[in-house]
């Protein structure tokens, strides 16, 4: 009869042990940042997702997808903010390095010197390399400013071809603060009538700006640039001929244009 009581003893002291946690917890604990701590000592801890008939579901603070059997565990509890290991930073705020490549564009600028179509390449973790095609001709700021108020026609085809670079730093999570520099040539036609008759003009120019801004970035790769930037724009020629007399180049004065212009980039890293 001893040994028989001792028996039952030690059953009910093991079942203790391994009881599992009942459905009622586990539901109430669903989207909750959890520690489950199994029978064999180990933990898991993470997001619980899901409850079935025999296991649950946890993601991980990096993204692995775990299932834990029920009959495995020994105890679960809420994961406070205190228990939150420093290597393991909470999913929402980790950062994310920045990938090889990215492409972009600036809807922007049809207001202001025109819309931009860039490439780039990461050369260090957060330095950027790019080049961009400005279609000038299809802003409107650069429409004003080329035909003197309007007064003239500039061709829609007038373009520029820009060097980039971008230096980012680490701002709230995977976002990034950046500045920006700019080095392009740009190139454009227009025509009109004065007093001498119908003229065509021909000019060049060089872009040189800085600026800087704020990048919002999401892990599928698509980022949001909000930024300016501001700098000069000297010509390196200004020319018009008549078209009753095509062979006479008269050169015009050169002038340095002011660049400025707010950006909004949309791009995806690859």
């Amino acid at each position: 009869m001893k040994k028989l009581i001792i028996g039952l003893l030690c059953v009910f002291v093991v079942s203790a042990l391994y009881a599992e946690v009942s459905d009622d917890v586990w539901k109430a604990l669903i989207n909750q940042k959890v520690i489950i701590e199994k029978n064999d000592g180990s933990e898991v801890a993470g997001k619980l997702t899901s409850v079935a008939d025999l296991v649950v579901v946890v993601i991980k603070a990096d993204g692995n997808v775990v299932s834990v059997t029920k009959k495995d565990v020994s105890s679960v509890r809420v994961n406070t903010a205190s228990e939150t290991t420093a290597g393991a930073a909470p999913s929402q705020v980790a950062d994310v390095p920045l990938r090889q490549m990215y492409f972009q564009f600036d809807p922007l600028g049809f207001l202001q010197i025109g819309p931009s179509a860039e490439i780039g390449y990461r050369v260090t973790p957060s330095t950027l390399v790019g080049l961009a095609v400005r279609f000038e001709g299809l802003g409107l700021l650069y429409q004003d400013i080329a035909t003197s108020g309007f007064q003239w026609n500039a061709s829609l085809t007038n373009m520029a071809v820009e060097g980039m670079v971008y230096q980012l730093f680490s701002a709230f999570g995977i976002n990034r603060w950046y500045l920006q520099g700019m080095f392009g040539i740009a190139w454009g036609s227009t025509n009109g009538v004065d007093f001498g008759g119908n003229w065509q003009g021909n000019e060049y120019h060089l872009e040189i700006a800085v600026g800087g801004g704020y990048r919002w970035r999401f892990i599928s790769g698509f980022f949001v640039d909000l930024g300016a930037l501001a700098g000069v724009g000297p010509q390196l020629s200004n020319t018009k001929y008549y078209t009753s007399n095509p062979s006479t180049i008269i050169n015009n004065g050169l002038n340095v244009y002011i660049v400025g212009m707010l950006q909004v980039h949309l791009g995806w890293e690859f």
